[in-house]
């Protein structure tokens, strides 16, 4: 049947996104940039050197996350007793703008001399980190440098490049996903719903609405396959989930206003990919049938 095939898929493509998500070290071999002994940088995250060392009464460097990350811990490992003990750490968004998340006042120290500072990680993904170091002290062996870290480790989840699944993609609404804000869509009371097809599996985390006058109103989202996803009260929504669909649907409420964009953010899967996750799922397990699980990829309509 349809809606065992279609969660058979959804099983065995949440566990090969699981799998891929492995906490690890995420700065480990990432590329670094510092104002201060810059020939050096990489000593800060590669756990290999002695230690990074700086001069300058501040000091700031810049990791490079090259995937969106989770952040759950932070461990510092300073040169000597050459700690800063005023720092802020900062993450940057995947529009590069940086939010200061953690200062020196979140740390847990053991020691006084080469000892860790330890700082808990937050909620939302970070594509880049950057720390700056003031108030540091000399180091005990007359090197004059007033920061030194042995290790800089950074613990979390590496996640996929979520990109705009709906931009562009043909939809019952004219300039509803072309990427432009200035381009509006009005509603009227015989149309207020929009039909985007993705063409593609997807697995959409995210659904971005964005809305310009009228009064509130809900915004339902629907996925192609008939399923409610969630819904959103309000003038402009932003919704989270994790949902496999083809296409998605949505309704509004609410009167006078216009529609600016619509933006899903997501993973597609190719044809090749899809087939791949069919045949292993066809001969390992006798309750799906490989004819039934070719017919319903069939039907969804697929750029070959």
């Amino acid at each position: 049947p349809r809606d065992v095939v279609h969660q058979a898929l959804i099983n065995e493509l949440t566990s090969i996104r699981k799998a891929n998500l492995k906490k690890k070290n995420v700065v480990l071999e990432k590329p670094i940039s510092s104002d201060c002994n810059k020939g050096s940088a990489n000593r800060i995250s590669d756990q290999y050197s002695s230690h990074w060392g700086c001069g300058n009464t501040v000091a700031t460097f810049t990791i490079d996350l090259v995937q969106p990350c989770s952040i759950e811990e932070i461990k510092i490992n300073w040169w000597g007793w050459s700690k800063a003990s005023v720092y802020s750490i900062y993450a940057a968004d995947n529009a590069g703008s940086f939010t200061e998340v953690k200062t020196q006042k979140d740390e847990e120290v053991k020691g006084w001399f080469n000892h860790w500072s330890t700082i808990k990680g937050w909620s939302g993904k970070a594509y880049k980190l950057k720390m700056v170091m003031k108030n540091g002290k000399l180091d005990p062996w007359g090197y004059k440098q007033y920061f030194g870290i042995r290790q800089f480790q950074v613990f979390g989840f590496e996640h996929d490049h979520l990109v705009n699944v709906a931009l562009n993609k043909p939809s019952t609404a004219t300039a509803i996903n072309d990427g432009n804000d200035s381009t509006v869509w009005e509603p009227t009371v015989d149309d207020s719903a929009v039909e985007i097809d993705l063409q593609k599996l997807t697995f959409a985390e995210n659904v971005v609405v964005r809305k310009t006058g009228g009064s509130e109103g809900r915004i339902l989202v629907e996925g192609g396959i008939g399923s409610e996803i969630t819904s959103k009260d309000g003038s402009s929504g932003e919704v989270t989930f994790e949902k496999l669909i083809n296409k998605a649907l949505l309704k509004f409420d609410g009167e006078d206003f216009k529609v600016k964009e619509i933006s899903i953010l997501g993973r597609s899967y190719s044809v090749k990919e899809i087939f791949s996750i069919i045949i292993r799922k066809a001969y390992k397990n006798a309750d799906y049938v490989k004819e039934d699980l070719l017919e319903y990829v069939k039907n969804f309509e697929f750029d070959y």
